[in-house]
């Protein structure tokens, strides 16, 4: 069984030349668990399970602990689906300990990944949608900065979906609300899981149809238009947001 020791954001990783390998639970007897590892999937014949730590330990020099940015690219897709998807098992288990019901403690139901409280209120890891958007004006692609944001590059626009609201319509409405621009030609792209917390962000591509930018000023320090045969620093190249630049000059 191979074993995932998360805390906060970080997963815990073997070096191995180039890259990071998830360990096997017999490698780290040298980690004290705050808790029993909680089993969550199985792939090509191997369990894997996760436990949460309260905090980094002090670990042997071929040990580190990564984000899952770090990770983009220097682990096989496999290996990145995994960490992703444990990392987000963890967020939700940290934040499902009591129930909102009634606030008494949950407890995990027999055979499944879920937890039930006495009261008989359950919970399951939830993912909750946000919709990404590359904009195109001819040979020119829209990119963002957002307020908030911890890296240096740029990306696309992004937002929540509103309850009861279609994936384009939230598409148009983040546009206008962040940009001020109008869009047409909405057409989905892909999607991908964005760990550390529980979103899945669903990618589209658009093309401008008309405005001038006016930044949402509480969300959006700076938005430019940028020609795509001289881009500024993107996310890694195996982002959402990279991929669907990129598929504009492979078509």
């Amino acid at each position: 069984m191979k074993l995932l020791q998360i805390t906060d954001s970080k997963v815990l990783m073997k070096k191995q030349q180039n890259s990071f390998v998830i360990p096997n639970i017999e490698e780290l007897s040298f980690v004290d668990l705050d808790s029993d590892p909680i089993q969550f999937d199985a792939y090509d014949g191997v369990d894997y399970s996760f436990v949460v730590l309260g905090k980094e330990q002090d670990l042997p020099k071929e040990y580190c602990y990564k984000s899952f940015r770090e990770l983009w690219e220097t682990v096989d897709e496999q290996t990145l689906v995994v960490v992703g998807r444990a990392i987000q098992l963890a967020f939700w288990h940290r934040n499902s300990k009591y129930c909102g019901r009634c606030s008494a403690e949950f407890s995990f139901r027999e055979n499944e990944l879920g937890k039930i409280c006495e009261c008989g209120n359950m919970s399951y890891p939830a993912a909750y949608p946000a919709v990404i958007v590359s904009v195109k004006k001819g040979n020119e692609v829209l990119l963002v900065k957002t307020k908030y944001q911890q890296y240096p590059f740029y990306s696309s626009v992004a937002g929540f979906v509103d309850p009861g609201e279609r994936l384009e319509a939230a598409v148009a409405r983040e546009v206008m609300e962040e940009v001020g621009l109008e869009i047409e030609n909405i057409k989905y792209f892909d999607s991908q899981p964005f760990a550390p917390s529980n979103n899945i962000m669903i990618g589209f591509t658009a093309d401008y149809k008309s405005g001038e930018i006016v930044l949402q000023e509480s969300e959006i320090a700076e938005a430019k238009w940028f020609s795509l045969d001289d881009l500024p620093y993107l996310p890694p190249g195996k982002s959402l947001p990279t991929r669907m630049i990129e598929s504009y000059n492979q078509n």
